[in-house]
């Protein structure tokens, strides 16, 4: 796996965090969003959206992303007092055309701003190493142009974006998941399905952390499951840093 090189010019990111303060993973999020990054000079800030809405003055950076959940559901009525917020900020960043990125959980959260149904389903549910073809679109792009055609990524999720949303380019699909990834038309905002924020090793862990949550909806998640996650299949784990290096290149003088 080859990270790209990113380290110039420095490149403000906003992470929103959709997890519990006290959740054990909430740190290992972020440590593996910023290896990604690798040699960047990032200014990164983190702001959780389960504890306080982001406000306005978050909108004064680069590129936003967007991370993962590993207990909430974007249409669970018990999360609705700080999903709908988070929607909110999301149109106003898609208002000022600001880069972002947004992964399984954030992936969601932006196909319900851009109009798609999310829904939970046992037959779409992933868990561990998925392989997906880049589309003709994803092959052209700055950013999943850089993939194999056919490449690996780490996944695990029960709840999908049922439809590609109007105004999206899809980037990546399988089988299983149709709407593995898309970029909004005219824009460098980007989503995943997939996790590109975690290797096969990094996957194990959140999994066997959080293993216990998905068995209400997926009864065979055992810790024995993690072996799922395959090591050495990380093809995906080159995007964050990709779309790092687009967003310094969009700001690098002409």
């Amino acid at each position: 796996m080859s990270i790209p090189d990113v380290s110039n010019p420095s490149v403000r990111v906003l992470i929103l965090q959709c997890r519990d303060p006290d959740d054990p993973m909430a740190g290992h999020e972020i440590t593996c969003i910023k290896k990604k990054f690798q040699n960047t000079t990032n200014q990164v800030i983190v702001h959780n959206v389960v504890q306080s809405a982001p406000n306005q003055a978050l909108l004064d950076t680069d590129a936003i992303i967007i991370g993962g959940s590993g207990a909430y559901s974007v249409h669970a009525e018990e999360c609705r007092h700080w999903v709908e917020p988070t929607c909110q900020f999301i149109e106003q960043a898609l208002k000022q055309e600001l880069p972002g990125f947004g992964i399984c959980f954030g992936h969601q959260l932006l196909g319900r701003v851009l109009g798609s149904e999310v829904v939970t389903s046992r037959d779409h549910t992933e868990i561990g190493t998925v392989e997906l073809d880049l589309t003709n679109q994803g092959t052209d792009d700055p950013v999943f142009g850089k993939l194999p055609n056919r490449f690996t990524a780490q996944t695990g999720h029960s709840d999908h974006v049922q439809t590609i949303p109007s105004g999206t380019i899809l980037m990546a699909q399988n089988d299983l998941v149709k709407t593995q990834a898309f970029r909004i038309e005219g824009t460098a905002f980007y989503s995943t399905q997939f996790h590109p924020d975690m290797t096969g090793a990094q996957a194990r862990e959140r999994y066997i952390a959080y293993h216990h949550k998905l068995q209400a909806v997926t009864p065979s998640a055992t810790v024995e499951e993690a072996e799922k996650f395959e090591l050495d299949r990380d093809d995906a784990c080159t995007l964050l840093g990709n779309f790092i290096e687009h967003v310094a290149d969009k700001k690098s003088p002409a």
